[in-house]
């Protein structure tokens, strides 16, 4: 007789490793749509939300059928950005243009024609100002809600005026020495609160001109480009443009007046003895002039201060030079305030207000920084000659620090200290970065509640992201650090290009031009059907997929003989579960009898019969039951598990009556009088008992008939036909508290060696 002992496997806090094979019994080969989650001192897993559409009435944005590249949610207003253009929601999806202004008909877009739809967006906030950049050196730009509440986009900064303004004829001649300066001047609001910005200030200097009364002439106008790599976002026809002057031999100046932008005239009649009293020019004492920031890639703010990275000056890229603003003033960068390293820029952020630089092979710190004087300076400090980046999306700002994608795994600093996350996924990791294009679209976003961090990934095979990476800081930062996988193998209902997470609600971009939500009370994802309405669109189960190390039982020198296995699930929902046994890696893999527990009682399920005392009311206690292991799997050196989804029975003829088929209409009827189909059973498969091995697809339903697909018309007339409705049940958490193997050793894995006489060795 065999006397087997238990083997329990209770916390699942490890997650995903590549190592599977006699690994860590807290991590697992595969955790697909599962979260880790916190169960005392341990942890359970847990079957991800599910989603619906962020808004129903506008499921899509307005180009189509196109990629989602970027999502930010900025002053309670969700902001979707796919190809030249970024959409605001309301009461519809609108563009977000900038200004008309002097010679236009319309705002321009955000980006250039010019510039792909695969644009990477660089985002920084500060001060209720949403700041833009892109991969495709763009000026940076700004988003604000103003004082009427709506949504503005403006070019951040403010260019330099030419010196072609002249002196014209005037009255009162005398001899003199003046100095003019003309500055473009912007004043707006943000809510109530207003803000100017300047740009930097053109000087000229007059001699033997008029005292009384001047004319100024010829003065330039800024007007909106929309050629080549440009679109201005200028409000040119309320900019102003700012006068100073100074007093006769003076070197400082004051105010003298304003014109609107446009016009090319100014008369100035203004005393010294008044000038002397106006404002003063903003550069008076040594502070810099305003640059405007210049274009770039990418874009962060650490407390009021902007940085600049990887830019374009003119024609010449400049990738791996850092530009600093003015501390309190993004819109406003000097050309003289910037620091160099000595390799390109991918990534930009900053660690508890440490500007952080993550270049090709390398990471750096930014220590100091320059003051309003241009005095101090910035010097970048390496960190790292090992950690990469690869794309400039993928790096996540946190209380903790810095994370982002490389190109050997995850990678974290807190502006000291690197360390790499995943080194037992680096081989699974590496196809996710094995093209350009892969790594580019690598695209994070963090939830500060649930401390998870989400990475938009592209698996092998496919041809854009499909399925995202889940970090769970709440379970450590080291080397082999807890990921899980949002991932479909069986279909494409999960195709995120862009992630946003809002009070904890992953908010997901698709490869298709869909926004959806996910939401904790969710328990289904929609059925993305692009021949159907959006509106048609039914749910469908959410493809969880655990799949455990493989176990030799802390025993390499015995084979085992494994009877039971005893599965405990906490109680959130009925649960059609797969068991799936693996024995010795992949050499013998076999289903074990499906568990289907539907004994939980759902108010209006038309499969509740009232009085059965069997069922549970409000989900309460847990699952928990015991299945045997196949025959022929029993023996084995090592022994995974694998836990999904059961291809079960949702409904059958017994609860509703028979039904009549017409294989020309492709429809079955119930043929009792008052009953009616289930709701929820589009997408299912219908099958008779004449001849069950066939299935047809649930296409629709009415009141009590069903219509099903049959393309190769294989049905047939039925009368009064049996029927039963399979699928992937849906409406259904998994949420796995611990299983338990029973198993014993049974003999000696390897055979002893046994030497023939023609191959003994000799004495001799």
């Amino acid at each position: 007789m065999i006397v087997t002992q238990p083997a329990t496997f209770a916390s699942f806090h490890g997650g995903v490793t590549d190592y599977y094979l006699n690994g860590p019994l807290h991590k697992c080969r595969t955790a697909n749509n599962l979260d880790i989650i916190p169960w005392g001192k341990i942890a359970k897993l847990s079957s991800r939300a599910g989603s619906e559409f962020y808004d129903s009435d506008n499921p899509q944005l307005p180009p189509g059928n196109q990629r989602v590249g970027t999502l930010k949610f900025f002053e309670d207003i969700l902001l979707a950005h796919t190809g030249r253009k970024m959409y605001w929601l309301d009461s519809a999806w609108t563009e977000l243009t900038g200004p008309i202004g002097i010679g236009q008909t319309s705002g321009n877009a955000l980006f250039p024609s010019t510039n792909t739809v695969n644009n990477v967006v660089s985002l920084g906030e500060w001060n209720k100002h949403l700041f833009v950049a892109s991969d495709g050196y763009t000026r940076p730009h700004k988003v604000y809600v103003d004082d009427s509440g709506d949504i503005q986009l403006r070019t951040a900064g403010l260019p330099t005026l030419s010196d072609s303004f002249v002196i014209s004829t005037g009255t009162g001649a005398t001899t003199g020495a003046y100095i003019y300066a003309l500055v473009l001047e912007y004043t707006y609001k943000v809510g109530t609160v207003e803000h100017k910005d300047y740009g930097p200030p053109v000087y000229k200097q007059f001699t033997n001109t008029y005292i009384t009364t001047r004319t100024l002439g010829t003065i330039d106008s800024l007007v909106n480009d929309n050629t080549g790599n440009v679109d201005d976002n200028y409000d040119t026809s309320n900019i102003k443009v700012g006068i100073y002057r100074s007093i006769d031999t003076g070197l400082e100046l004051y105010k003298v007046g304003e014109i609107t932008n446009g016009t090319t005239t100014f008369i100035d009649s203004v005393t010294d003895a008044t000038l002397i009293t106006n404002e003063t020019l903003y550069v008076t004492g040594g502070v810099v002039d305003n640059d405007p920031p210049p274009a770039c890639k990418l874009l962060h703010i650490v407390e009021g201060t902007g940085y600049f990275a990887c830019i374009k000056e003119g024609t010449e890229l400049l990738t791996n030079r850092l530009r600093q603003s003015i501390d309190g003033d993004i819109d406003s960068a000097p050309a003289s305030f910037y620091a160099d390293i000595d390799q390109d820029i991918i990534g930009l952020s900053s660690a508890k207000g440490t500007p952080v630089l993550l270049a090709e092979d390398s990471a750096w710190r930014i220590d100091g920084k320059y003051d309003e004087l241009g005095r101090g300076g910035m010097i970048p400090e390496r960190i790292s000659d090992t950690a990469s980046c690869v794309s400039s999306g993928s790096v996540v700002q946190t209380f903790e620090g810095v994370f982002w994608a490389g190109k050997d795994g995850f990678y974290y600093t807190d502006g000291y200290v690197c360390l790499k996350l995943n080194e037992d996924q680096d081989r699974s990791y590496a196809e996710f970065v094995s093209t350009a294009e892969k790594a580019r679209r690598i695209q994070g976003r963090y939830d500060p509640v649930t401390r998870r961090i989400y990475w938009t990934l592209q698996g092998s095979g496919a041809s854009e992201c499909d399925r995202t990476a889940v970090l769970f800081l709440d379970r450590g930062i080291s080397k082999n650090s807890s990921f899980t996988f949002y991932y479909n193998e069986d279909d494409d209902n999960f195709a995120p290009t862009a992630v946003e997470v809002v009070d904890s609600e992953l908010i997901r971009g698709d490869k298709r031009g869909y926004v959806f939500i996910h939401k904790p009370t969710l328990y289904t994802d929609l059925n993305i059907d692009l021949t159907a309405a959006p509106a048609d669109w039914y749910p469908v189960a959410i493809p969880y997929k655990y799949e455990s190390c493989a176990t030799n039982f802390n025993d390499d020198f015995n084979r085992k003989f494994v009877t039971w296995v005893n599965v405990q699930c906490k109680n959130e929902t009925d649960l059609a579960l797969q068991i799936t046994s693996n024995n010795d890696d992949d050499r013998l893999v076999k289903d074990l009898a499906i568990i289907n527990f539907n004994a939980n009682m759902v108010w209006g399920n038309v499969a509740e019969i009232w009085g059965d005392g069997t069922a549970i009311w409000n989900y309460q206690g847990y699952i928990e039951e015991m299945r045997r292991f196949p025959a022929g799997s029993l023996r084995c050196s090592y022994k995974g598990l694998i836990f999904k989804n059961a291809y079960a029975n949702a409904y059958n003829s017994d609860l509703l009556g028979t039904c009549d088929v017409d294989s020309t209409l492709k429809t079955a009827t119930l043929t009792g009088a008052s009953m009616e189909w289930p709701d929820g059973i589009q997408g299912y498969y219908l099958s008779f008992t004449s001849n069950p091995e066939k299935q047809f697809k649930i296409k629709s339903h009415s009141t009590n008939v069903i219509t099903f697909e049959d393309t190769g018309n294989q049905s047939v007339d039925l009368s009064s036909s049996e029927w039963y409705i399979k699928g992937y049940l849906k409406d259904q958490v998994f949420s796995l508290l611990s299983y338990t193997m029973h198993f014993a050793p049974i003999s000696k894995t390897q055979d002893k060696y046994q030497p023939s006489e023609s191959n003994s060795l000799s004495s001799s």
